[in-house]
């Protein structure tokens, strides 16, 4: 997943607001991690190899938010049974 919601790649016009924040990318983090999966983020370097100073901002965030939460990442096990046609709070899983 990209951390501008528009483009994989790197945009000169890019607005702070097409940037996902720290609470999105731990909610996208946590939902994939739970079903088994692993996360990519993709950062769009500029044309001379830069990271954008955001993009830096984004990553070590979500490097310090591990550091504390390491265990409920690395540690977790997904689910044996899933079932998303159930609206939450009604029946039995």
């Amino acid at each position: 997943m990209p951390l501008d919601r528009k483009s994989w790649e790197y945009r000169r016009d890019m607005d702070l607001s097409d940037v996902l924040t720290l609470q999105e990318l731990i909610a996208t983090l946590a939902e994939t991690v739970s079903c088994g999966g692993n996360l990519l983020v993709n950062i769009g370097p500029t044309s001379d190899g830069t990271i954008p100073p955001v993009f830096e901002e984004r990553l070590l965030q979500m490097g310090q938010w591990l550091g504390v939460n390491a265990d409920a990442i690395y540690d977790n096990k997904p689910w044996h049974y899933q079932n998303d046609t159930t609206p939450r709070g009604y029946g039995k899983f």
